[in-house]
């Protein structure tokens, strides 16, 4: 009976983590964009908060889609490692090699597709992180004085 029950399960449960990703990305852009503009919180300041609170709903994100199991996964060695000064690329052209990174490098800088930084339901909350668009002509990925890595995701 399990595994009659499975892959219907396993639809509605994808259908509702669509949903959730979506409206949690829309949610964080709003709520979160209005805070800050109320807080008159200098830029550094509101990209920082911006991208710890993705990180947090990334964290939260990857916990439901493993709670649904929809998900299984193993990190060995991110703890141990010093991620200042680095440069990721995700090679695995899926959105969930960038929440994985969102969610275990808090404070990562991102170069996405632009029309990730421009849609509707996720752009919000990538534009207060200051994730660059890989549109952006003569944009400084590299922040070196800062110590902080780019991440390159080709979605």
């Amino acid at each position: 009976m399990k595994k009659l029950l499975d892959r219907p399960w396993r639809v509605v449960a994808t259908g509702f983590s669509f949903v959730l990703f979506g409206l949690g990305g829309l949610c964080l852009g709003v709520f979160l964009g209005a805070d800050l503009i109320l807080l008159r919180a200098g830029p550094a300041t509101k990209i920082r908060v911006a991208r710890r609170a993705i990180s947090l709903l990334c964290i939260f994100y990857i916990k439901t889609l493993r709670a649904l199991g929809l998900l299984t996964y193993q990190c060995d060695g991110f703890v141990d490692v010093d991620w200042r000064g680095k440069l990721i690329i995700a090679n695995h052209p899926t959105l969930l090699d960038a929440v994985f990174l969102m969610a275990l490098i808090p404070n990562a800088t991102f170069v996405a597709k632009a029309s990730m930084t421009r849609h509707a339901m996720v752009g919000g909350a990538a534009r207060l992180a200051g994730y660059i668009a890989n549109d952006q002509e003569g944009r400084n990925c590299w922040s070196r004085p800062n110590r902080r890595w780019v991440g390159v995701k080709p979605w």
